[in-house]
């Protein structure tokens, strides 16, 4: 089977990530050839297979697959118009698309690019989900659910180790000393929900928060974390290329995200044992129980603190019951195999 696997950048970001680990897992497998494109010049993973910018020539070039993988509008966009392909079309959904194009684009926008994107995924064959509640969600908006699968996302069950100590990680070592570090990856946006956090560090004076990771938000967060007078327990390390190492430095885990498709960052602190907290929203609540992360209400301040403070006992027996939850459904070995089974079914039927 020749696969084609259209990404809106080579950047390390969530979805192109699922993209990456798949192809990963798939340059392995037998009789399977394939080939990444993208729209952007931004290049931070490096694909283990032929890799193409998509212009005139790469494009016509899709015509010689069986099946077209898209991920996120621009590469939807192409998947769904391109005219008389003879193979299958088939799209990753990442989001719940139009809460998430609110928080970055507004309420009329949001409707806007929302429609138009149905459009686009109603034209495709098929249709990953990452959740449940996702699958509902989609219902509801009108797209066939038979043509609709959930399949989780997954990561790979090893922890990552800094192979060599940096300035930021003895800072945090040093702030360990005196605080419990709170700490997480993401990228600055209101819907990440990180201001719950800053907003909850006065009502713990033994924490500190650190943030690894940069977005237009920034400095609103620093402003935020002065008015508060919190400035000197929230730090801000930037964009780190190996974030995922220093998970194991962190004593909790904050996912306080006002809405999510299905997050890796969370995944990865499940892998590195690190106890979480999450805010109570569908996709958290479908994924994890309540003694495998600590669930806050979103937007509740005092349900934040309480959620942090309910570690103070027994962590461990909740990092072990976390890990448990992802070995039986998150794993990437799993995510791969759900994928590989419906892309033969697809290409079975072409």
């Amino acid at each position: 089977m020749k696969l084609a696997i259209i990404v809106p950048s080579l950047r390390n970001v969530g979805p192109v990530r699922v993209a990456y680990d798949l192809v990963c897992a798939l340059v392995h497998k037998p009789d399977f050839e394939v080939t990444v494109f993208y729209l952007d010049e931004n290049v931070e993973l490096e694909f283990p297979c032929e890799v193409k910018k998509l212009r005139l020539d790469t494009l016509l070039s899709l015509y010689s697959f069986d099946l077209i993988h898209s991920h996120m509008i621009k590469p939807d966009f192409i998947n769904a118009f391109l005219p008389f392909f003879n193979g299958k079309k088939v799209s990753t959904i990442h989001n719940m698309v139009e809460a998430d194009l609110y928080y970055s684009h507004g309420i009329i926008l949001s409707k806007i690019i929302s429609k138009l994107w149905l459009v686009l995924w109603k034209r495709l064959d098929k249709r990953v989900v990452l959740s449940d509640v996702a699958i509902n969600y989609y219902a509801e908006l009108g797209l066939n659910s038979n043509k609709n699968i959930r399949i989780y996302n997954g990561v790979a069950g090893e922890k990552v180790v800094l192979t060599k100590q940096d300035s930021n990680w003895e800072r945090i070592i040093d702030l360990k000393k005196q605080y419990s570090v709170l700490g997480t990856i993401s990228l600055f946006n209101h819907r990440k929900g990180l201001d719950q956090v800053i907003k909850a560090l006065p009502y713990m004076e033994n924490c500190v928060f650190v943030v690894i990771g940069d977005g237009p938000i920034k400095n609103e967060l620093q402003s935020l974390a002065c008015e508060l007078g919190v400035e000197d327990r929230v730090l801000f390390l930037g964009f780190l290329h190996n974030a995922r190492a220093y998970l194991s430095a962190f004593d909790i885990y904050m996912m306080p995200s006002r809405e999510e498709g299905f997050c890796l960052a969370l995944l990865d602190a499940i892998v590195a044992r690190v106890p979480t907290v999450c805010s109570d929203i569908p996709v958290f609540l479908e994924s994890f129980e309540p003694d495998e992360v600590s669930f806050f209400k979103l937007e509740d301040i005092d349900s934040l603190v309480n959620a942090v403070a309910l570690f103070d006992n027994d962590p461990v027996s909740f990092s072990q019951k976390a890990k448990l939850r992802f070995d039986n459904n998150y794993t990437q070995a799993q995510m791969v195999d759900n994928y590989l089974e419906l892309f033969l079914q697809l290409n079975a039927k072409k």
